[in-house]
């Protein structure tokens, strides 16, 4: 037996009006009803406490059938579960943008098949059906991919499906319009490729080499396109880091180019350091004095203890150079120094790799003094 007391007359309305979903309106009718028999209850008990005689009840056979009865929690609750309670229909649903079309680009393969994957799941219950599903996304395709979609559509409603999984349907559709057409793109790509002006060896090697392995094609083509694509001196300085000779494979290219690429960096980077030791300075605008010889000042003066002076170049004279009329910030031969240093970096590396000639044997007696 349990020990809790019996629900009261409210907590069992309430528990009864909770279990069904009612609209507002419902349960606005129903509390009233509870209202009203709650003030009967009430003014029935105290009735018994009156001092009045009670009201003696007829029998069962001679009471007519009242009019109005009041209404206890046995007809509330009756009245609540016959009432037509409509449950309104949750929103889960998440909003999406509307499905994009595909027209057969190789480069929407992949946002296409994201976008259809995040519309199932966002509606599972509207995708149940794999024929449905398949249609909706089929109704999408324009374009070159219209004819394709349009074939295997008349497949499902024939009952001959072409795919029977979502997968093998997101298969299908990179093997048709991604894998081969990104790879003529690739190729493609590839025979126009050209290093540009602004971007180092290194980083047209990252741009080529991303093309490169979409192409499909062997070392003897791809080797063909990147000499084609490099300018003639990084082709110069690539073959006389490998002894002259041509590399066989483009893996081969491309660890050559990055070295050059880095020996460029390396002379640039100490290049720039030792050229500005101080703060630049605007080149002046006035013209430049007449070239006259250096002479030693006189040790008569007041400069008598600047013992340095006679060292000095006199002023608008290249310290590169040894020429009037501009400094070294704006020398022309900055350009052909820089090439010769890179030119002794590559003879140093080559040193290295090449080993030293071994002179050729003689059988005959080297001459007497």
């Amino acid at each position: 037996m349990s020990d809790q007391p019996p629900p009261t007359f409210e907590e069992a309305f309430y528990s009864q009006l909770a279990a069904l979903n009612a609209t507002p309106e419902q349960v606005a009718a129903l509390q009233s009803l509870f209202n009203q028999a709650l003030v009967t209850a009430v003014d029935s008990g105290r009735a018994n406490f009156d001092d009045t005689p009670p009201i003696e009840t007829p029998s069962p056979a001679s009471t007519p059938a009242p009019t109005s009865a009041t209404p206890t929690l046995l007809d509330l609750i009756t009245a609540l579960s016959k009432l037509n309670v409509s449950q309104p229909k949750r929103e889960n649903k998440i909003k999406l943008q509307p499905l994009e079309k595909f027209d057969g680009s190789s480069t929407r393969v992949e946002p296409f098949i994201a976008s259809l994957k995040r519309h199932i799941f966002a509606d599972p219950e509207q995708h149940k059906d794999l024929g449905r599903t398949l249609l909706w996304a089929l109704d999408s395709f324009t374009g070159k991919a219209e004819k394709w979609a349009s074939m295997n559509s008349d497949r499902i409603t024939a009952n001959n499906f072409p795919w029977y999984t979502l997968e093998l349907f997101y298969d299908d559709l990179r093997k048709s319009f991604g894998s081969v057409t990104r790879k003529l793109e690739a190729q493609d790509a590839l025979r126009g490729m050209r290093m540009k002006k602004s971007e180092t060896i290194g980083e047209f090697v990252i741009r080529y080499r991303t093309e490169a392995e979409l192409s499909d094609w062997n070392d003897d083509a791809l080797i063909s396109c990147f000499r084609a694509a490099i300018p003639s001196d990084s082709h110069f300085q690539i073959l006389t880091l490998n002894q002259g000779l041509a590399p066989k494979y483009i893996a081969t290219w491309y660890t050559l180019a990055q070295t050059l690429d880095q020996v460029h960096h390396s002379v640039t980077s100490s290049s720039s350091s030792n050229a500005h030791p101080f703060p630049r300075t605007r080149p002046s605008s006035r013209s430049p004095p007449p070239s006259t010889p250096a002479t030693v000042p006189s040790t008569s003066t007041s400069d008598a203890m600047d013992v340095d002076a006679h060292r000095r170049k006199p002023k608008g004279v290249c310290w590169r150079c040894h020429q009037p009329g501009h400094t070294r910030r704006d020398c022309l031969q900055q350009r052909a120094i820089r090439m010769a240093e890179i030119k002794e970096i590559v003879s140093e590396v080559m040193a290295g790799l090449v080993p030293p000639p071994v002179p050729p044997k003689s059988d005959f007696p080297p001459p007497q003094q």
